[in-house]
């Protein structure tokens, strides 16, 4: 069942997963140098288009019965200044860091200046960037037909005992919303913790 914003009710269950960023922070000054700008959501987005091959069954969407969708169309909101546009880019497990953060930023540079189109229905997943809102945490309802949508918290900085010796340390939650009728909880964890070995360094963004 969905509501008039299409959201789909009464079947998603949520899922925060800490992730520390200094990792994150070390790919983007790396960019940099080479002359391009990412932002600490491109990279996170990117993590999880890459990661959500390998876990089909959040790529989907339930309809009597599990159904796959066969592209990985990022869906995700743009939201400066002139109220939320939801928007689409489509086969974004094929791009690389640059093309998604550049494809990101010229849909940004559309929705600033009046040339944005909204487009919601052929976004399999959903990505929303919270972390300018002094988030922590949330679990959020799911788009129609799709199985799986994730919220990026605001970043933060706590004390960490490692070896005896207390230091500090940034992180931030990636919280998943997901259709209890695709995938269990442990297949949630499998799914979020790819993501968070991605951003962690583990394995290679």
């Amino acid at each position: 069942m969905t509501n008039e914003n299409g959201y789909l009710i009464g079947f998603n269950c949520g899922i925060v997963m800490p992730i520390m960023t200094s990792y994150i922070h070390e790919v983007i000054s790396k960019y940099k140098l080479k002359g391009h700008q990412l932002s600490f959501g491109d990279v996170i987005t990117h993590a999880v288009c890459q990661s959500i091959i390998d876990f089909p069954q959040f790529n989907s969407y339930y309809d009597q019965e599990l159904l796959f969708h066969t592209n990985y169309n990022l869906g995700y909101s743009i939201n400066i200044g002139k109220g939320p546009v939801k928007v689409v880019i489509p086969n974004s497990d094929k791009k690389s860091l640059i093309e998604l953060s550049t494809e990101m930023k010229k849909l940004a540079y559309q929705y600033i200046h009046n040339k944005l189109s909204e487009i919601l229905n052929s976004a399999t997943f959903s990505v929303l960037n919270l972390s300018f809102f002094n988030m922590n945490s949330i679990t959020t309802p799911l788009f129609e037909k799709q199985s799986s949508l994730f919220s990026i918290a605001s970043e933060t900085e706590s004390l960490k005992i490692v070896e005896g010796n207390i230091s500090s340390i940034k992180q931030f939650n990636l919280c998943l919303a997901y259709d209890v009728r695709v995938a269990d909880c442990q297949q949630a964890l499998d799914f979020l913790n790819s993501i968070k070995d991605r951003l962690e360094g583990k394995n290679l963004i």
